[in-house]
């Protein structure tokens, strides 16, 4: 073999060598996924329910939040758009809900008592789709919430919700609270009237309202109160 040969062999796998590690060096550039836009729904998206954050967001192992408060808190759309799915879920959320949204992202609220959308229908922005319960893999009442910003991969809810607090927890929905009865709208307990009968008392009986005794005297029939 010829000198020239050798040497444009040598310079033919210096270059596929070079070749080989500047691919190599960029593989995992180009395997990487760009991070999540997030910014979209950084000022739209609203809280879904009110109560405290039990549970942060942790990727692989957690994919939402959970936000606990009493069985019947009201769920709300973060969002108007389409709700895909509405039902039981087989994988631990109990009774859940997926909605599509304009913008191609995906909520899901998992763990409600009632639901009261179904698959298909269009909501708004704010509007009562569930009720906070504990269904499925749950242990206490609260809400599981996801987000899918390009509707495959889950990220952090957190920065997408408007007004996030330093206490985690969401603001006030401002909905009216019932309020405890005032004394004077309580039913007093029944009151004991210290009465006797002259002869036999035949029922010591008690309504919902008053103490009452059905008595006999003289072989007739009546009623003390």
């Amino acid at each position: 073999m010829s000198m020239a040969k050798v040497k444009i062999i040598i310079y033919g796998l210096i270059a596929l060598i070079s070749l080989i590690s500047t691919l190599g060096i960029n593989t995992s550039a180009l395997t990487q996924l760009p991070p999540a836009d997030i910014s979209f729904a950084s000022s739209n998206f609203i809280w879904p329910t009110q109560g405290l954050i039990s549970q942060g967001f942790r990727k692989y192992q957690h994919e939402g939040i959970d936000i606990a408060g009493a069985s019947g808190t009201p769920i709300f759309a973060v969002a108007s758009g389409v709700v895909v799915k509405a039902g039981w879920d087989n994988w631990g959320l109990g009774n859940a809900i997926e909605i599509k949204h304009l913008d191609q992202s995906v909520t899901v609220y998992g763990h409600n008592r009632r639901l009261f959308v179904t698959k298909g229908q269009k909501v708004e922005q704010g509007q009562i789709i569930a009720e906070m319960g504990s269904t499925g893999n749950s242990s206490a009442p609260h809400l599981h919430f996801e987000v899918f910003p390009n509707g495959r991969v889950a990220a952090d809810p957190i920065p997408l919700l408007a007004s996030a607090t330093t206490e985690k927890k969401p603001p006030s929905l401002n909905q009216p609270v019932s309020t405890p009865p005032t004394a004077q709208e309580v039913s007093p307990l029944p009151v004991s009237i210290e009465t006797e009968c002259n002869d036999m008392i035949l029922l010591p009986g008690e309504t919902a309202n008053n103490l009452m005794k059905i008595c006999q005297d003289n072989a007739q029939l009546f009623r003390q109160p």
